[in-house]
């Protein structure tokens, strides 16, 4: 054989080496790549869970403070109209007054942007607290012996049902919130 023969069929020295390596160094660029791509998702997802989180913390806190003002103002009337200390009218029907404001406000700080079947409900609820407000205004206008004959009557008959509506309807909304 040949020296020039001898030459080609050896193989180069460290050329395999070289391509392993370049092989190696190509699949570690690869991975580091798809890895910060895959960290940049993850924050991606993670910052849209916490708004998602942050929007239904909001409205839960929103209609638990509505409920609980409603509530509060049912309790208060019934309170009220079987007092018999005339004292105290004036500091109760402030406190009345104060709810209805307070209830308002919660109406309009809930989350505008709402879906139809939470704007239904919210409205419905919205709707019911207007006619036992109506109801309870009208009751308060009666002079007090006649209230305190009259007024249970009346809130059993229908106030407590325009409250029991309104819980049903906020539970429907607490479920629409949960859907969401």
């Amino acid at each position: 054989m040949s020296p020039s023969s001898e030459r080609l069929n050896q193989p180069l020295p460290g050329t395999p080496r070289w391509i392993i390596s370049g092989a190696f160094l190509g699949l570690l660029g690869i991975m580091l790549i798809s890895g910060m791509t895959a960290l940049r998702d993850l924050n991606q997802m993670h910052s849209g869970e916490q708004e998602v989180r942050r929007d239904f913390l909001v409205r839960t806190q929103a209609l638990s403070g509505l409920c609980l003002s409603i509530q509060i103002y049912g309790e208060t009337v019934q309170h009220y109209v079987t007092m018999v200390d005339p004292a105290r009218d004036a500091e109760v029907r402030a406190s009345l007054k104060r709810l209805k404001n307070d209830i308002d406000t919660a109406f309009s700080g809930y989350p505008a942007d709402t879906h139809a079947q939470e704007l239904d409900a919210l409205r419905t609820i919205a709707q019911l607290f207007g006619r036992q407000r109506d109801l309870v205004d009208g009751m308060l206008a009666w002079p007090s012996d006649e209230r305190r004959r009259r007024a249970p009557l009346l809130i059993d008959r229908e106030i407590e049902p325009i409250q029991m509506e309104i819980l049903q309807r906020s539970d429907q909304l607490r479920i629409a919130n949960d859907q969401t």
